[in-house]
C-alpha cells in the first residue's frame, strides 16, 4: 500500500484522532460523582435528610425544610490510581502498536460547588446552585500501545441552578429549577502517520506520529423537579428528577504533521477544521427515604436511575472532512446507596455509607476514552458544628473500579485496535464549610 491508496487509513485516522472527544468521566458514565462533602459522607445516600443547602442538587424541595438563609461551599478532590496493561494492541496495518504496555492515565482532579438557599416567607424558600454535574481528566503516558485511541481527555462542566421550594402543609413539600449548564471539551490523540506508507516495518513510528486537539463548549439548558412526603416527623420520602440538556458543542480541531511529511499530499489534507458534536446529557430518576432511628442514630437511603442510553455513539462533524463516528452502545445503569449518620454529641456527628454504582460500560463495549466499570463506593464522614450557625463538613471515600479490558478497534480500519486491561481506584476527599445567617 503506498500513500496514494490509503483512502481507508485516512478517514481510520481521524475516527481515532476526534472519536469520544466529550467522553471521560469520574464517575458512571458522563456524571461526576458528588456535589457535596456532607452527602458524599453517607455515599450519596443522605438525598432524603437534608443535610444543608446542597439538597438544590439532590431534591430542591428539600429546601424548604431550611429555615433563614444558608450558603454551602463544597470541595471535591479526587485521587484516582489507575493502570492500563496492554494485551496486544495492533496498528492500522495489523502489527503489535509499539510503545509503553503499562501506562498510567488519571490525575488529581479538583471540584467546587456553592450552594445558597433563603427562605422568603414561611413555608417559601428560593435557593441556587452553582456545581458540576459532570467531568473529570484522563492524561495517558504519551508513548502508550493505545496512543492512536487517546493521549488526552477532558470534560468540563458547570450547572447554575435557580430553585424554589413549596411546603403547602406539614407532610408535603414540592420542588423546581431551571438549569443553564456549560459544557467545554478537550482531546488530544495521536495519528499513525507511518501506516500510511502501507510498510508494516513503518507502521505505529513514533517518528512518523502527528496529533490531533479537539476543542469545543456549549451552553444548554433543562430543569429539575422534586418532592418530599412526611408520613411522620421522624420519616421522610422523596423523588428527584433531572432532565436531559442537549448540547451542540462547537470548536476545532487542529492537526499537528511530521516534518518528514510535510509535503505530502495525504498528510497536508489534514489541516485544522470546524468541529461539532450533539451531545445530550442524560436525565436522572431518584427514590430516596430518610428515617430517625432515636435521637442519635438516623439510617437513608437512595436510588438512582441514569438514562444513559441516549448516547449510542459520539459523532463528530467535521468541516470538508468525512464524520468521526465512535459507536458506544450506552445501557441505562442504576445507583443504590445506603448510609447512616450518628449524633455523637450536639457539636459531632459521624456519618457513613456504601454505595454500588452500575455502568453503562463493560467489556464489550468500553472505549479508551472511557475506561468506565461498575464501581463500589465506601465513604465516611464527620459533620462539626462549631456554634449554632457554622458547621464543617469532612468526607473520605474509596471508590473501586472492577477491573476490566478493552478491546477497541477502528470503525474506519478494524485492524486498528487497543486491547488491554484496566486497574482502577480513587479516592475522593470531600470539604464543606456551611453557614446560616
Amino acid at each position: 500500500m503506498s500513500f496514494g491508496t490509503s483512502r481507508l487509513i485516512r478517514p481510520a485516522l481521524i475516527a481515532a484522532a476526534i472519536g469520544a472527544a466529550f467522553g471521560n468521566a469520574s464517575a458512571a458514565g458522563l456524571v461526576f460523582g458528588t456535589q457535596s462533602a456532607s452527602n458524599m459522607g453517607t455515599a450519596n445516600a443522605g438525598a432524603a435528610a437534608v443535610f444543608d443547602a446542597t439538597t438544590i442538587f439532590t431534591n430542591p424541595a428539600g429546601m424548604a425544610r431550611l429555615k433563614g438563609t444558608h450558603l454551602s461551599g463544597a470541595l471535591n478532590l479526587v485521587f484516582p490510581d489507575t493502570e492500563f496493561t496492554d494485551t496486544g494492541s495492533t496498528t492500522a496495518l495489523g502489527t503489535p502498536t509499539p510503545g509503553r504496555k503499562k501506562a498510567e492515565f488519571g490525575h488529581t482532579v479538583v471540584v467546587p460547588h456553592l450552594y445558597a438557599t433563603h427562605e422568603l416567607q414561611s413555608g417559601l424558600v428560593a435557593g441556587l446552585g452553582v456545581f458540576v454535574p459532570y467531568g473529570s481528566a484522563t492524561d495517558y503516558d504519551k508513548d502508550w500501545t493505545g496512543r492512536y485511541h487517546s493521549t488526552e481527555s477532558e470534560l468540563k462542566s458547570v450547572n447554575i441552578n435557580p430553585s424554589i421550594a413549596w411546603k403547602p402543609n406539614e407532610q408535603w413539600s414540592l420542588g423546581a429549577g431551571l438549569s443553564a449548564q456549560f459544557v467545554k471539551g478537550k482531546i488530544s490523540k495521536a495519528i499513525d502517520f507511518g501506516s500510511m506508507t502501507g510498510l508494516p516495518a513503518m507502521s505505529g513510528n513514533r517518528a512518523l506520529d502527528g496529533d490531533v486537539a479537539v476543542k469545543g463548549d456549549d451552553w444548554g439548558f433543562g430543569y429539575n423537579l422534586g418532592v418530599m412526603f412526611e408520613p411522620t416527623p421522624a420519616t421522610r420520602f422523596g423523588l428527584a428528577y433531572r432532565s436531559r440538556i442537549k448540547h451542540k458543542v462547537t470548536g476545532d480541531a487542529d492537526f499537528t504533521v511530521p516534518a518528514a511529511l510535510a509535503s505530502n499530499p495525504r498528510a497536508a489534507a489534514l489541516r485544522d477544521t470546524d468541529a461539532s458534536l450533539d451531545l445530550t446529557m442524560p436525565e436522572t430518576f431518584s427514590i430516596h427515604g430518610f428515617h430517625q432511628i432515636d435521637s442519635r442514630w438516623a439510617v437513608m437511603g437512595d436510588i438512582t436511575r441514569t438514562r444513559h442510553s441516549r448516547l449510542q455513539e459520539i459523532r463528530i462533524k467535521l468541516k470538508n472532512l468525512p464524520d468521526s463516528v465512535t459507536p458506544t452502545k450506552w445501557r441505562d445503569a442504576t445507583r443504590f446507596a445506603v448510609g447512616a449518620t450518628y449524633k455523637y454529641s450536639d457539636a459531632l456527628t459521624f456519618r457513613g455509607g456504601v454505595a454500588y454504582d452500575k455502568s453503562p460500560e463493560d467489556d464489550g463495549n468500553r472505549i479508551a476514552n472511557i475506561p468506565d466499570a461498575h464501581r463500589t463506593w465506601l465513604a465516611g464522614g464527620v459533620s462539626w458544628a462549631l456554634d449554632d450557625k457554622r458547621v464543617l463538613d469532612v468526607a473520605l471515600a474509596y471508590v473501586k473500579l472492577k477491573d476490566g479490558s478493552v478491546a477497541q478497534s477502528d470503525v474506519a480500519a478494524p485492524r486498528s485496535v487497543v486491547r488491554g486491561e484496566y486497574d482502577t481506584k480513587s479516592f475522593v476527599l470531600g470539604v464543606q464549610y456551611n453557614q446560616g445567617f
